[in-house]
């Protein structure tokens, strides 16, 4: 009888226990669904939510102040204008536009000088150079980085870091128009850049930005004489690469939307 009664005592406990085990079997195989079904849900949604979206469909307008940077003998000074709109909080369309001041470099300068108190001054002057005179061009930009960026340890102003592409013409002038005849002064350009925007607040950012303008030039021309005692000039058209670094303001018109 006691026998009995030991030998039910244990079958009822490995009963027990394997209706324990099934219960958190059952739990866990409910739970790997539930966590596959939050899963799929948050699939293709942000990962921060209620996050301030600075540039979703607000039209922004900029001016900027830039420089040619690289240019061997002339150079230009430019100020631009900047529009464009946001179909996205990443992506926008819209023109760049600038007026360039041209000036000799150093090593331009004193080639001109070099020839400046001699009888053929008239052949080396500042247009045996090229330089840019107006640029427009239709650009797509992308900002693949946002974050925030704390100065001096005061305060986390927001920014962003973008990417530029598009086409664009030039103007040009010097060695290209005055002194070929067979060069056109417009220049049908590729253009492509990078650039960072730092927000003051959500209505005005400084910008910082670096454009490439690919497109063919004459760099310089030079005078070769003639058999009959005439001067010509010559030079070597190239295709290559154009930078310009602008340094800028931009207002965004509205106000700031949140991503759900």
């Amino acid at each position: 009888m006691k026998h009995s009664l030991k030998n039910l005592k244990s079958t009822g406990l490995l009963a027990l226990l394997i209706s324990f085990c099934t219960l958190c079997l059952i739990q866990g195989a409910f739970a790997d669904d539930d966590i596959k079904t939050v899963s799929k849900r948050l699939e293709g949604e942000t990962a921060v939510r209620q996050r301030s979206l600075l540039r979703f469909q607000r039209f922004t307008a900029g001016l900027g102040l830039g420089n040619a940077i690289g240019n061997a003998f002339r150079t230009s000074s430019t100020i631009g204008l900047d529009l464009h709109y946001f179909i996205s909080d990443s992506v926008s369309l819209g023109v760049n536009a600038f007026f360039a001041l041209p000036r000799l470099t150093d090593m331009g300068d004193q080639i001109v000088g070099k020839y400046a108190s001699t009888s053929r001054k008239a052949l080396y002057s500042e247009e045996n150079f090229s330089a840019v005179g107006i640029g427009a061009s239709f650009e797509v930009t992308y900002v693949p980085i946002v974050g925030k960026l704390s100065l001096l340890g005061q305060s986390n102003q927001k920014y962003d870091i973008f990417l530029l592409g598009g086409l664009g013409a030039l103007t040009q002038q010097g060695a290209n128009v005055a002194k070929t005849k067979d060069f056109s002064s417009l220049a049908v350009a590729p253009t492509v850049g990078v650039g960072m925007r730092i927000f003051v607040n959500p209505n005005l950012a400084v910008s910082l930005t670096l454009r490439n303008y690919i497109y063919s030039s004459i760099e310089s021309v030079y005078a070769v004489k003639d058999i009959d005692g005439n001067y010509t000039f010559t030079g070597d058209k190239e295709w290559g690469n154009h930078f310009f670094f602008t340094l800028g303001v931009q207002y965004f018109a509205g106000n700031p939307k949140t991503s759900k």
